[in-house]
């Protein structure tokens, strides 16, 4: 009887000891494969671009009024500012008078031609950049008053590697992470562009590949420049394995 005992004691031991073992070789397994994910996952910079408008005057005047403001949205013909000249439409009420003068109704019909280039619109839908303006401020004919992101055939750029572009190509949709946003946008690529190569840190050669939003929409909350980022990790079909259990459970666990 004693020496069953005995048995069963050495027996319970020797079970708790290879259960923490196993505990302990496990959470190690855990920690490692944590930490090559996190140094080996394959997050891909894209940068959201879109063409530039410059919006000009075509007339001589002096800014009136600014109706927008840097980063605004705004649609196709919004007014974006308004010009005045007070000697021309001075002209043209003088002109008015002589109703019976074709020389002078010709004359005025041309100035209020001009005129009607006091009013600045937008050319595109599209956000406000820069304003290179100010109200009350004297302005020549062609001067630039504003840049205009536009909208329209919104492209992303990115700088891959041969074997990241592979990869990529595999997926018929992305998604690009937006931080500012906290938000995905699904893109898709486009075209590879070579005139954009470079060569990393670790002289890796990378290569241009350009994205488009699946959503033309989803241009309207991007902002010129900046950075979303692709995590082909995250996108890949992925395969439970035995250790799979062990590192899920102890993931579990700690992030409790």
């Amino acid at each position: 009887m004693k020496n069953i005992l005995t048995f069963l004691v050495n027996s319970l031991l020797l079970l708790f000891v290879a259960v923490i073992a196993i505990a302990i070789a496990t959470l190690a397994i855990t920690k490692k494969v944590n930490e090559d994910k996190f140094h080996q996952s394959l997050k891909i910079k894209v940068t959201v671009i879109k063409t530039l408008i410059p919006v000009v005057a075509f007339s001589d005047g002096v800014v009136k009024k600014v109706q927008v403001t840097n980063g605004q949205q705004v649609k196709k013909d919004d007014l974006l500012v308004r010009l005045d000249n007070p000697a021309l439409t001075e002209r043209i009420s003088v002109l008015d008078k002589s109703k019976n003068n074709e020389s002078a109704q010709t004359e005025s019909n041309v100035a209020k031609e001009q005129e009607k280039n006091f009013l600045l619109k937008a050319p595109e839908s599209g956000v406000i950049g820069d304003i290179f303006v100010t109200e009350g401020s004297p302005i020549q004919n062609l001067a630039k008053v504003l840049n205009l992101y536009s909208n329209k055939d919104v492209k992303l750029i990115a700088r891959a590697t041969t074997d990241d572009y592979l990869k990529i190509k595999k997926q018929r949709l992305l998604q690009a992470y937006d931080k500012r946003l906290d938000q995905n946008f699904a893109i898709f690529t486009d075209n590879l562009n070579p005139s954009e190569s470079s060569t990393s840190n670790n002289g890796d050669k990378k290569i241009g590949i350009y994205f488009k939003l699946k959503s033309p929409t989803d241009s309207d909350s991007l902002i010129n420049n900046e950075d979303l980022t692709i995590d082909l990790d995250s996108q890949k079909t992925t395969y439970t394995k035995p250790i799979d259990l062990f590192i899920n459970f102890w993931n579990g666990y700690i992030s409790k």
